[in-house]
């Protein structure tokens, strides 16, 4: 019985020496694991708010040296020689205006990849030039319809028929309509091919939203439904951040980023699983424990 007593207390001891020991390295693995997982999520959300915030950047001024380009052709003198001075003009004159005013609006067009055509509306000799398609007769709807709401402040991005437009208007006095429209379509083409670089990652995208219009860097056919999950979970963030979401069956992290000047918001979403990469190996050694949001 005493030698039975005696290994039962050897035993005992054994154990609570060996817990001692193992506990502490235990719960430290879990906080190194813990730690290493915040701290690759903040690194990550705050290399991808940089990214997002620096294209958004560059896309502002792009967009506000498009503008200076479109402010300048008001006062371009053929223009406003076609507008005001036409009923003094032959056939000829009026012809070869026309051509040098084209001529102007493809060098608009060709400085930038984010243009994709340039128009002048010129309602006096009921003429629409495009830098794509020439001289027209006038786009008479356009004229009257593409047009900056009150109150729109920033770029002053306009959506018209899908597409979004810059639009600017030359007045004459004693006129209740602009002699002319100058309206810059944006190529929302390379928009997408600008987003779909952002794919670094499997299952990753990218959405720009306007006030009315959402362009991605994938098939909007192909994932409506995915694309309204990811817009219900974010709420209307006002602040640049990051969202852990639930979409499907999947986890998603979304990067948020907005531009008060163009009035755009840029979505960068990409699955959990990349985040947890880097530390697949705690996660072996610490298999028993379930991720979860922090």
């Amino acid at each position: 019985m005493v030698k039975i007593k005696i290994r039962n207390s050897i035993f005992s001891r054994l154990v609570i020496t060996f817990l001692i020991i193992i506990i502490p390295l235990y719960g430290l693995g879990i906080y190194i694991y813990n730690s290493g997982l915040r701290t690759i999520k903040s690194e990550i959300s705050k290399s991808t708010i940089a990214q997002a915030s620096f294209y958004l950047e560059s896309l502002e001024k792009e967009i506000e040296r498009i503008k200076i380009l479109q402010y300048d052709c008001l006062n371009d003198e053929q223009l406003n020689k076609l507008a005001i001075r036409w009923e003094i003009m032959n056939e000829y004159e009026i012809s070869q205006t026309l051509l040098q005013l084209k001529q102007r609006l493809v060098a608009i067009k060709n400085s930038s990849i984010y243009v994709n055509d340039v128009k002048v509306h010129i309602l006096p000799i009921n003429k629409t030039v495009s830098s794509n398609n020439g001289v027209d007769d006038i786009h008479i709807d356009e004229y009257n319809d593409i047009f900056v709401p009150t109150g729109l402040k920033g770029a002053q991005i306009i959506n018209y028929n899908g597409q979004l437009y810059l639009s600017t208007f030359q007045k004459y006095s004693g006129s209740t309509k602009p002699l002319f429209t100058i309206d810059i379509e944006l190529n929302q083409d390379a928009l997408k091919h600008a987003l779909a670089q952002f794919n670094t990652y499997t299952g990753s995208g990218s959405i720009l939203i306007t006030r009315t219009n959402i362009i991605t860097s994938k098939s909007k056919e192909d994932n409506s439904q995915f694309i309204q999950s990811i817009l219900l979970s974010m709420n209307e963030q006002e602040k640049d951040g990051t969202i852990l979401t639930n979409i499907g069956n999947e986890k998603y992290y979304v990067v948020h980023t907005n531009s008060p000047y163009l009035n755009m918001t840029l979505l960068r979403y990409f699955p959990q699983e990349f985040i947890l990469k880097p530390i697949v190996n705690f996660k072996i050694w610490h298999g028993y424990f379930q991720l979860r949001p922090y």
